[in-house]
């Protein structure tokens, strides 16, 4: 992997996944703090990665991973919130159904691993 989009509307989030995403092989970073944002610079740029920690300050964030994995050959890692358990397997099954992962932050060091996965070719599933 060469490149990663980070969307986050919290700068504690974006943070977060620049910690995470340092720890693995080096590769270039992009954050973005809005779902428009996010849409723009992936049209502009070929990602290898992309990551949407919902919600985002002008949608929820699934909307926006579904059409990226639809427009684009990054991966997609959707994080979601663990109290909205039922929005959560929602979401899940329909991003399931066009290849995202989709984890909330509690699971995200499991996800890490499913990253780790992508990267090297293996199935996520």
């Amino acid at each position: 992997m060469d490149s990663a989009l980070l969307v986050s509307s919290s700068d504690k989030g974006r943070q977060m996944l620049l910690e995470l995403m340092n720890g693995s092989q080096p590769m270039k970073l992009t954050t973005a703090s809005s779902g428009s944002e996010a849409r723009r610079l992936a049209a502009e740029i070929e990602y290898d990665l992309i990551i949407v920690n919902a919600p985002l300050s002008d949608e929820y964030g699934d909307g926006l991973s579904s059409t990226l994995s639809m427009d684009t050959s990054a991966g997609i890692l959707l994080i979601v919130r663990a109290e909205n358990a039922d929005e959560q397997r929602i979401i899940r099954r329909a991003c399931q159904q066009r290849d995202m992962l989709v984890t909330h932050l509690t699971a995200l060091s499991g996800s890490a691993r499913h990253l780790a996965a992508l990267s090297s070719g293996e199935s996520w599933w």
